[in-house]
Protein backbone atom coordinates (compact mmCIF):
# COMPACT_ATOMS: atom_id res chain seq x y z
CA UNK A 1 0.00 0.00 0.00
CA UNK A 2 1.20 3.17 -1.03
CA UNK A 3 0.54 6.29 1.01
CA UNK A 4 -0.16 9.47 -0.78
CA UNK A 5 -0.03 12.76 0.98
CA UNK A 6 -3.37 14.40 1.40
CA UNK A 7 -3.49 17.92 0.16
CA UNK A 8 -6.27 20.20 1.17
CA UNK A 9 -7.29 22.51 -1.60
CA UNK A 10 -9.27 25.58 -0.44
CA UNK A 11 -12.56 26.06 -2.13
CA UNK A 12 -14.66 29.16 -2.66
CA UNK A 13 -17.08 30.00 0.14
CA UNK A 14 -20.43 28.48 -0.24
CA UNK A 15 -23.69 30.35 0.30
CA UNK A 16 -24.66 28.46 3.44
CA UNK A 17 -21.56 29.65 5.36
CA UNK A 18 -21.92 32.99 7.24
CA UNK A 19 -20.19 35.85 5.50
CA UNK A 20 -18.14 38.40 7.33
CA UNK A 21 -19.89 41.79 7.31
CA UNK A 22 -18.14 45.12 6.94
CA UNK A 23 -19.78 48.52 7.86
CA UNK A 24 -23.35 49.34 8.79
CA UNK A 25 -26.50 48.77 6.90
CA UNK A 26 -28.64 51.73 5.79
CA UNK A 27 -31.33 51.18 8.48
CA UNK A 28 -28.65 51.09 11.18
CA UNK A 29 -27.11 54.33 9.90
CA UNK A 30 -30.52 56.05 9.81
CA UNK A 31 -31.38 54.96 13.35
CA UNK A 32 -28.01 56.13 14.71
CA UNK A 33 -28.35 59.49 12.93
CA UNK A 34 -31.85 59.96 14.36
CA UNK A 35 -30.66 59.25 17.89
CA UNK A 36 -27.68 61.61 17.45
CA UNK A 37 -29.94 64.37 16.13
CA UNK A 38 -32.29 64.02 19.12
CA UNK A 39 -29.38 64.16 21.59
CA UNK A 40 -27.89 67.25 19.89
CA UNK A 41 -31.29 68.98 19.84
CA UNK A 42 -31.75 68.34 23.57
CA UNK A 43 -28.23 69.59 24.30
CA UNK A 44 -28.73 72.79 22.28
CA UNK A 45 -32.07 73.45 24.01
CA UNK A 46 -30.40 73.03 27.40
CA UNK A 47 -27.55 75.32 26.36
CA UNK A 48 -29.94 78.03 25.16
CA UNK A 49 -32.01 77.86 28.37
CA UNK A 50 -28.85 78.00 30.48
CA UNK A 51 -27.53 80.99 28.54
CA UNK A 52 -30.82 82.86 28.96
CA UNK A 53 -30.87 82.15 32.70
CA UNK A 54 -27.28 83.36 33.06
CA UNK A 55 -28.06 86.56 31.13
CA UNK A 56 -31.17 87.30 33.20
CA UNK A 57 -29.31 86.60 36.45
CA UNK A 58 -26.41 88.82 35.38
CA UNK A 59 -28.72 91.69 34.44
CA UNK A 60 -30.62 91.42 37.74
CA UNK A 61 -27.39 91.28 39.75
CA UNK A 62 -26.01 94.34 37.96
CA UNK A 63 -29.22 96.30 38.55
CA UNK A 64 -29.41 95.44 42.25
CA UNK A 65 -25.69 96.05 42.75
CA UNK A 66 -26.02 99.40 40.97
CA UNK A 67 -28.83 100.34 43.35
CA UNK A 68 -26.69 99.40 46.37
CA UNK A 69 -23.78 101.49 45.11
CA UNK A 70 -26.17 104.35 44.36
CA UNK A 71 -27.55 104.27 47.91
CA UNK A 72 -24.03 104.29 49.32
CA UNK A 73 -22.98 107.24 47.16
CA UNK A 74 -26.04 109.34 47.95
CA UNK A 75 -25.81 108.74 51.70
CA UNK A 76 -22.07 109.52 51.68
CA UNK A 77 -22.71 112.80 49.82
CA UNK A 78 -25.53 113.73 52.24
CA UNK A 79 -23.31 113.08 55.28
CA UNK A 80 -20.46 115.12 53.84
CA UNK A 81 -22.60 117.95 52.47
CA UNK A 82 -22.38 121.50 53.69
CA UNK A 83 -26.04 122.25 53.06
CA UNK A 84 -29.18 120.59 51.74
CA UNK A 85 -30.58 123.14 49.30
CA UNK A 86 -33.68 121.26 48.14
CA UNK A 87 -35.28 117.93 48.80
CA UNK A 88 -38.62 116.55 47.67
CA UNK A 89 -39.84 113.11 46.62
CA UNK A 90 -38.04 113.17 43.25
CA UNK A 91 -35.11 115.57 43.68
CA UNK A 92 -32.21 116.21 46.05
CA UNK A 93 -29.92 119.24 45.71
CA UNK A 94 -26.81 119.58 47.89
CA UNK A 95 -23.87 121.88 48.35
CA UNK A 96 -21.21 119.21 48.66
CA UNK A 97 -18.07 119.28 50.80
CA UNK A 98 -16.04 120.59 47.83
CA UNK A 99 -18.47 123.53 47.32
CA UNK A 100 -19.91 121.93 44.16
CA UNK A 101 -23.68 121.83 43.84
CA UNK A 102 -24.98 118.43 42.77
CA UNK A 103 -28.56 117.47 41.93
CA UNK A 104 -30.00 113.95 42.07
CA UNK A 105 -33.16 113.39 40.02
CA UNK A 106 -35.44 110.39 40.00
CA UNK A 107 -36.72 109.66 36.50
CA UNK A 108 -40.08 107.95 36.85
CA UNK A 109 -40.66 104.68 34.99
CA UNK A 110 -42.91 104.71 31.93
CA UNK A 111 -44.61 101.89 30.07
CA UNK A 112 -41.61 101.59 27.76
CA UNK A 113 -38.70 102.58 30.03
CA UNK A 114 -37.77 101.60 33.60
CA UNK A 115 -37.04 104.36 36.09
CA UNK A 116 -33.56 105.65 36.84
CA UNK A 117 -31.63 107.90 39.18
CA UNK A 118 -29.35 110.55 37.69
CA UNK A 119 -26.84 112.93 39.22
CA UNK A 120 -25.97 116.30 37.66
CA UNK A 121 -22.82 118.16 38.62
CA UNK A 122 -23.78 121.82 38.16
CA UNK A 123 -20.15 123.01 37.98
CA UNK A 124 -19.39 120.91 34.89
CA UNK A 125 -22.94 120.35 33.64
CA UNK A 126 -22.29 116.60 33.33
CA UNK A 127 -25.18 114.25 34.06
CA UNK A 128 -24.55 110.65 35.13
CA UNK A 129 -27.03 107.79 35.37
CA UNK A 130 -26.38 106.09 38.69
CA UNK A 131 -29.08 103.44 38.75
CA UNK A 132 -31.43 101.82 36.23
CA UNK A 133 -34.36 99.37 36.33
CA UNK A 134 -36.16 101.21 39.13
CA UNK A 135 -39.82 100.40 39.65
CA UNK A 136 -40.18 102.83 42.56
CA UNK A 137 -37.80 105.47 43.92
CA UNK A 138 -38.41 108.24 46.42
CA UNK A 139 -36.48 110.70 48.53
CA UNK A 140 -37.68 111.48 52.03
CA UNK A 141 -36.52 113.98 54.63
CA UNK A 142 -36.92 115.26 58.16
CA UNK A 143 -36.34 118.76 59.41
CA UNK A 144 -35.17 120.04 62.75
CA UNK A 145 -33.13 122.76 64.42
CA UNK A 146 -29.42 123.12 63.77
CA UNK A 147 -26.86 124.56 66.19
CA UNK A 148 -28.19 128.09 65.50
CA UNK A 149 -31.81 126.97 66.11
CA UNK A 150 -32.60 127.42 62.40
CA UNK A 151 -34.89 124.84 60.82
CA UNK A 152 -32.87 122.74 58.39
CA UNK A 153 -33.02 119.31 56.82
CA UNK A 154 -31.60 116.95 59.43
CA UNK A 155 -32.09 113.64 57.63
CA UNK A 156 -32.44 112.53 54.00
CA UNK A 157 -33.69 109.09 53.07
CA UNK A 158 -33.82 107.22 49.78
CA UNK A 159 -36.04 104.22 48.99
CA UNK A 160 -35.35 102.21 45.84
CA UNK A 161 -37.19 99.25 44.37
CA UNK A 162 -35.38 97.41 41.58
CA UNK A 163 -37.57 95.13 39.49
CA UNK A 164 -36.64 92.86 36.61
CA UNK A 165 -39.33 90.43 35.54
CA UNK A 166 -40.78 88.79 38.65
CA UNK A 167 -37.73 89.60 40.78
CA UNK A 168 -37.93 92.59 43.12
CA UNK A 169 -35.46 94.02 45.63
CA UNK A 170 -36.35 96.89 47.95
CA UNK A 171 -33.58 98.95 49.50
CA UNK A 172 -33.58 101.97 51.76
CA UNK A 173 -30.96 104.18 53.30
CA UNK A 174 -30.87 107.44 55.24
CA UNK A 175 -28.19 109.88 56.30
CA UNK A 176 -27.88 113.06 58.28
CA UNK A 177 -25.75 115.96 57.09
CA UNK A 178 -22.99 116.42 59.66
CA UNK A 179 -23.21 120.19 59.23
CA UNK A 180 -26.80 120.21 60.54
CA UNK A 181 -26.19 118.14 63.64
CA UNK A 182 -26.37 119.75 67.04
CA UNK A 183 -23.42 119.11 69.30
CA UNK A 184 -24.18 119.92 72.90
Amino acid sequence: MRLTPSIHVPTAPTSNLPRRRRGLSIPEVLISLTITAMVLTAMSSAFIASSQAITANDRYFRASQGARVCLAQVTMQVRRSKQVLLVNSTQLKLTCFDNVIRVWNIVAPTSSQPGSLTMTDLSSGATYTLCNDLAVAQFGFQTGPDSNNSTVVTQVGLNLTVQLGNNTVRMASAASPRSSQRWE
